[in-house]
């Protein structure tokens, strides 16, 4: 079941970038990539620290190529609520 992954960020311990990498992984494996977006949503509200930030920023600017074909992503980016950029 691959719909709550994108929230693992939010549980008690799931703040750490492993709990993303794995995320990213499972979601990738099982055809899943039009959570990825999510993933990075929820990721971004608990990762607090620049350089946690920073890595986040970047692990997901290396997959924009999938996140611009997903429809979630589509969705969010015209409203402005996601940017993948490098600050």
């Amino acid at each position: 079941m691959e719909g709550p992954l994108p929230l693992l960020p939010l549980t008690q311990g799931g703040n750490s970038r492993e709990v993303v990498e794995e995320t990213i992984a499972q979601l990738q494996a099982t055809g899943h990539q039009d959570l990825l977006p999510l993933s990075y949503v929820f990721a971004a509200l608990v990762f607090t620290k620049a350089t946690d930030k920073l890595w986040l920023k970047e692990r997901f600017y290396k997959m924009h190529d999938i996140l611009e074909g997903s429809w979630a992503y589509q969705g969010i980016v015209p409203k402005g609520w996601i940017l993948i950029y490098y600050a």
